[in-house]
């Protein structure tokens, strides 16, 4: 424990994460208004598919006297749908999968003198759905929280040979949780912006009088906001989201050269890190439900919690980022005779993030995590598990040149009586002493 506190000190002291980048550099990097009077904008994306796939694989083995395939034929149908949408007054994510496979794997051996012949043949069949649901509705500075999690799978499998009576297995499980909150506040994801900005900055270093009003800023950040999207809907996702990132900007491009403009949208390949803004917390209730059966071995358990979720972020300037997330979770088991009777759990998270000048994003980790409880009266009964994480990592870059990045990390972790420390650590090294693009 000693080693961690050393190790946490040494961390605020001397920063933490560290990324490689070109350049990064605000002209007035003290003015955060913009990051304070960025709204959501009313975007969202739906996708319905289905992926479909036949495997087959034939393996022959022979020998003097002995002969032996192995066959194997497997089939996959996954159908899936997703939706999302973000704006200032809702946002939703829905996930819907389902997931049907089966496999089968035939053995045979036959020899040519007098041991008989054998055959064994394996038949398995899955069925899985997967459903969750969130969604947040707001009305001033207050919020609704409700979220659903739908999972189960059935699955069975048959096995017979010619010298033995057929085996089956069945398994099936069956997990559902509903979540319903109460919250305040607002925490907003202000990377559009940040992005939006450093596209401005290097707009001006090309020093040709082009000039972004405050406008085009948010409609600019209003694009890069629904970059995801692109990918998610577009095979050539580039084509269309730099389309409509210029038609916002459509001044710009005919006053440019080839290389000025991918200086410019260079800009979106920049490590800043994921930048917030505000603060909420919300409280409510989780309802979870599991129903497993194992072959004949059944385990149903019920759950009623309480939770307690909060987020801080603090924008300093442009460069530099501070943000606290806290947790409190307490829940109690009312039907069940295995797992836990009661469980708590209470999570910290502080964060501190730094664009410095050059190549380097700084960023700072510490997580904490206690979780007490008791277990049924066939168990051990009260239990105390304590987690406390810290990481270090440094990439850096001579361009064209060296390429260096290491990294530390700790974990300690108590459970009771039983402690756990974990050290890891690792460099790497690349120093090109010739790098040329021969014509």
């Amino acid at each position: 424990m000693k080693l961690f506190r050393f190790f946490c000190v040494f961390l605020v002291c001397a920063f933490t994460v560290l990324f490689a980048q070109q350049s990064i550099g605000f002209s007035e990097s003290a003015t955060t208004q913009s990051l304070l009077d960025y709204r959501l904008p009313s975007w969202g994306i739906s996708l319905l598919a289905w992926d479909f796939e036949v495997n087959t694989n034939n393996n022959f083995i022979e020998s003097e006297n002995r002969k032996q395939r192995n066959a194997e034929y497997s089939m996959i149908i996954n159908p899936f749908y997703h939706q999302s949408y973000e704006s200032e007054t809702v946002l939703y994510d829905f996930n819907t999968q389902f997931n049907i496979s089966g496999d089968i794997n035939i053995t045979e051996i036959s020899h040519s003198n007098d041991i008989p012949y054998y055959r064994k043949q394996n038949n398995e069949a899955n069925l899985g759905i997967n459903l969750d649901f969130m969604q947040n509705r707001y009305c001033a500075k207050k919020f609704i929280q409700t979220a659903t999690t739908l999972n189960g799978f059935l699955f069975q499998r048959r096995s017979k040979s010619i010298s033995s009576y057929p085996d089956l297995d069945i398994r099936r499980y069956f997990t559902g949780a509903v979540k319903v909150g109460l919250g305040i506040g607002r925490v907003r994801n202000v990377t559009p912006v940040i992005r939006a900005l450093r596209f401005r900055e290097r707009l001006q270093s090309l020093e040709k009088g082009l000039v972004i009003s405050d406008a085009q800023l948010r409609d600019l950040a209003r694009v890069i906001a629904q970059n995801s999207g692109y990918y998610s809907v577009y095979d050539r996702s580039d084509k269309y989201y730099w389309s409509d990132f210029f038609d916002v900007v459509p001044h710009i491009r005919p006053a440019v050269t080839n290389y000025e403009y991918h200086y410019l949208c260079d800009m979106a390949d920049e490590v800043i890190g994921t930048r917030y803004a505000g603060w909420e917390t919300v409280t409510g209730i989780e309802f979870h439900e599991v129903h497993q059966n194992d072959s004949g071995w059944c385990n149903d358990n019920r759950f009623l919690g309480l939770y307690i979720d909060a987020r801080f972020y603090k924008n300093i300037n442009l460069k530099q980022q501070v943000g606290i997330t806290g947790s409190i979770y307490s829940a109690a088991n009312l039907r069940g005779e295995l797992l836990k009777k009661t469980d708590g759990t209470i999570q910290i998270n502080l964060s501190y993030l730094n664009s410095l000048a050059d190549r380097f994003l700084l960023r700072t980790n510490l997580n904490t995590n206690i979780r007490t409880g008791n277990f049924l009266s066939h168990y051990q009964g009260l239990y105390l598990q304590r987690m406390h994480s810290a990481s270090i990592s440094l990439t850096y870059f001579i361009e064209n040149h060296l390429q260096l990045s290491s990294s530390i990390s700790l974990s300690h972790n108590t459970y009771n009586q039983y402690t756990t420390t974990d050290i890891s650590s690792g460099i790497n090294l690349t120093y090109y002493f010739d790098r040329q693009l021969l014509h």
